[in-house]
């Protein structure tokens, strides 16, 4: 989330999304239009968690560190109940 909001800032990630799109489908003379809507509450969405989360261990931060500061982030949002599960190789 962090990462695309810094991509987001620059103003390159719809423009490389735009390029990515037309190899994949391999049409040039088409034009996409690509619309960005702010999620209201991205902390009720286990996807965006799960990308936190997933950042978070790329920067090298503790992933008890990273799943409390998840918990945290849902009780904020008065989310009932989480549940968080990493599994495999950390280290």
């Amino acid at each position: 989330t962090t990462y695309w909001r810094q991509k987001m800032k620059k103003g390159r990630a719809i423009k490389e999304l735009e390029k990515d799109l037309q190899k994949e489908i391999n049409s040039v003379n088409q034009r996409f239009n690509i619309s960005i809507e702010k999620v209201k509450e991205p902390y009720r969405q286990p996807n965006i968690l799960a990308e936190y989360i997933a950042f978070q261990l790329k920067n090298r931060v503790s992933f008890r560190k990273a799943m409390k500061k998840v918990i945290e982030l849902t009780k904020k949002e008065d989310i009932r109940g989480v549940k968080v599960k990493i599994a495999g190789c950390l280290g």
